[in-house]
């Protein structure tokens, strides 16, 4: 194949020198890999007056090839634009150069101008920016229009908008009513894509009901497939599902297991949980090194339980300051043992006028029972 499209190629078909750079680009059709000699044929397409190779040109120099082409947006932005000129049926071009806007590749940063590529290429049918103006119209509180790019996209198989659909139609909008089985018939498009988000999002609607009979074994199903492919939320849902035997027989191991995914990628709420299930496996040091993550990011489950780690378990008086810490947060359990400090003296002056300042009212006073659970 590729030795048809040299032959015409070198005759000046600027068709088949577009052709003939995409073999050398892929490995395919007989030749090998080879990026000089994609980039040269499309070159010679590109100033021939081909659309596409312009496009493709202009991907090189955004890119970068080592040993071939130095990075230069300036350079990108001219050939998008020439792409832009002679046509650009796709959109691609057209997608690209309000990046170039938005982003300040090659050029200042100007968003009122990329709008209008975004519009330019939206209307040319370009999935991205179908979905570009549709979540951002929804940012702005435009959630009709939102509404109505979004559907374009998802109706052209996008998983992204699908999902973003669906969530728009779950949570309701201003102008856009709440509709769960709306919502739930763009989920299942996005699923049956296999995307992680849509799988996730489809097996949370199963698991309370919602748009649907619920199911919690088609639930556990499809979460966990969102799992497996590495969705931190659907980690996370495994794992609180494990921990607290919702639904499922508790088992602290799997929970653990599912746990540490969204914990190590900086999730908060995970590190908190992850502490709880390490401490009542009886690895508490280790649970106090994951409270000390999540207290560094200001969860107040995560202060008040090192605070009790320091209290209950090391009799330790390095508990004072996460305990002020998560009563400054408005931790009621938190305001009662400092309270109790204060009676007997344990940490701090001995203060009985301290100690009732800090004793908690019924509005504030949280039962470790409700910290917990409400994770």
């Amino acid at each position: 194949m590729a030795r048809e499209y040299y032959d015409k190629a070198v005759t000046g078909d600027v068709e088949a020198q577009h052709a003939l750079a995409k073999c050398y680009a892929t490995a395919d059709g007989g030749v090998g890999r080879d990026m000089s000699a994609s980039f040269d044929w499309d070159l010679k397409a590109a100033r021939n007056g081909n659309g596409d190779a312009m496009y493709a040109v202009g991907c090189r120099y955004a890119e970068g090839i080592e040993g071939v082409v130095t990075q230069d947006y300036g350079e990108a932005l001219r050939w998008w634009r020439k792409a832009a000129e002679v046509g650009d049926l796709s959109g691609d071009a057209h997608y690209k150069i309000a990046e170039c806007y938005i982003y300040g590749w090659g050029i200042g940063k100007n968003e009122y101008t990329a709008s209008d590529w975004f519009l330019l290429s939206a209307g040319r049918g370009n999935l991205m920016a179908q979905i570009w103006l549709g979540r951002t119209a929804l940012d702005e509180g435009r959630a009709t229009e939102g509404v109505k790019w979004l559907k374009k996209a998802a109706l052209q198989g996008s998983p992204i908008a699908q999902v973003q659909l669906g969530r728009a139609y779950m949570d309701g909008l201003d102008g856009v009513k709440q509709d769960n089985s709306e919502a739930l018939m763009w989920f299942k498009m996005a699923a049956e894509q296999e995307w992680p988000e849509g799988l996730y999002l489809l097996g949370t609607m199963y698991l309370i009901g919602k748009g649907c009979a619920m199911d919690t074994e088609e639930a556990f199903r499809l979460i966990r497939l969102s799992a497996e492919q590495g969705y931190v939320h659907a980690h996370f849902n495994l794992a609180q599902h494990y921990f607290y035997g919702q639904d499922v027989v508790k088992n602290l191991t799997e929970a653990e297991r599912w746990c540490r995914c969204p914990a190590e990628d900086g999730m908060v709420i995970a590190q908190t949980l992850m502490g709880y299930i390490l401490y009542e496996q009886g690895r508490k040091a280790e649970a106090a090194g994951w409270w000390e993550k999540a207290a560094g990011q200001g969860d107040v489950f995560a202060v008040l339980e090192l605070g009790k780690y320091y209290i209950y378990d090391l009799n330790d008086y390095r508990a004072i300051p996460y305990l002020e810490k998560a009563a400054d947060l408005g931790c009621g359990e938190a305001e009662c043992l400092l309270g109790w400090c204060y009676l007997n003296g344990w940490g701090v002056t001995a203060d009985r006028m301290a100690s009732a300042a800090r004793g908690p009212t019924p509005d504030t006073e949280i039962s470790s029972l409700k910290l917990r659970s409400s994770l």
